[in-house]
């Protein structure tokens, strides 16, 4: 029951968590908050250009490309963190015990930067665009966090 129980939770492509094992994990990190009196941060992540790439390369490609996105942010997270895939070329991460605005934004461009140094070291160059919400900072519920960075995502990547 416990191997199925796994399984459901990941996203097959990426052995990162799906939507169901994200709530599940958000649950207690917003639990160990209360208790510990702790902020988290919600990142959103996307994958720039990623339909340009299936487009011109083809989307086994594209998978590639999702895969080794996923493996740079590991590379980058600390162990208490939390990455799910959100769906297509879209990434949730929680990142845990944070001490201030700054040190989110010190985390969230190492991310960046590791996803570029993986992607450039498997051949599959590319880089991502991301927006931060801090908790009791940005919003309270994980839906006001999701908003705000997904705003502020959509905000980085008209710059670009």
């Amino acid at each position: 029951i416990a191997r199925y129980k796994e399984q459901a939770q990941l996203d097959q492509l990426t052995n990162t968590l799906n939507r169901f094992g994200f709530y599940e994990a958000f649950n207690r990190v917003t639990h160990q908050s209360i208790n510990h009196n702790f902020l988290y941060a919600v990142m959103i992540v996307d994958i720039d250009k990623l339909k340009l790439f299936n487009d011109q390369k083809g989307h086994q490609y594209g998978d590639v490309v999702i895969k080794n996105t996923a493996k740079g942010l590991l590379k980058g997270l600390r162990t208490e963190d939390i990455l799910a895939r959100w769906g297509g070329d879209e990434f949730i991460i929680v990142l845990t015990n944070i001490f201030s605005e700054n040190h989110v934004e010190k985390l969230s461009q190492r991310l960046a930067q590791c996803v570029e140094e993986y992607s450039i070291s498997q051949d599959t160059p590319i880089s991502i665009s991301y927006g931060l919400a801090i908790s009791k900072t940005h919003g309270e519920t994980l839906d006001d966090l999701i908003g705000f960075a997904d705003q502020m995502m959509y905000e980085q990547k008209k710059l670009k």
